[in-house]
């Protein structure tokens, strides 16, 4: 009877987990770069994943070195990846403590399904921390205007285990 008391005190206090975006909100980076200002997610500890376009023109030579900030942190660039398709990995010199992880639906190469429900956090221009709800809708390859080379490949990437 006592744990069933308790069961229903829990219960009544809202003792459920925090929405998944919490959960997602402290990988969030806010960038800035040069003068623009973008988003990126921390996937590993030394690691960022941006938009290529928000790096285009600030990294690419590997004897240049870039910097950007993280939430205010200033950070070297070491190595900077593209994938071709508007993703670009960097390697920087700030530690991040919280890193996303990819849930079930979010595998590389796998087209999120019609009506999935999606949320993300973004830092586009000078805004922070925009929280954003919808569906897909639909699935489209939207052609980028040029090419942004950078210096590491993504062979480059994954020989050193990044």
């Amino acid at each position: 009877m006592r744990s069933l008391a308790l069961i229903a005190l829990l219960g009544m206090m809202g003792c459920e987990a925090a929405p998944q975006y919490e959960h997602v909100h402290a990988s969030t980076l806010t960038l800035k770069i040069g003068n623009s200002g973008c988003s990126g997610t921390a996937v590993g500890r030394y690691t960022i994943l941006t938009a290529t376009h928000c790096i285009a023109g600030h990294v690419g030579k590997p004897d240049r070195f870039a910097t950007l900030t993280a939430n205010g942190r200033l950070c070297e660039i070491w190595k900077a990846v593209d994938d071709g398709n508007d993703h670009a990995l960097l390697t920087v010199s700030c530690e991040f403590k919280a890193v996303a992880e990819l849930g079930k639906g979010a595998k590389a190469g796998r087209t999120p399904a019609l009506g999935t429900k999606v949320f993300m956090f973004g830092s586009p221009l000078d805004f922070t921390d925009l929280l954003r709800f919808g569906r897909v809708a639909g699935n489209r390859h939207i052609a980028l205007m040029g090419t942004f080379p950078l210096a590491f490949s993504t062979a480059q990437l994954k020989a050193a285990g990044l």
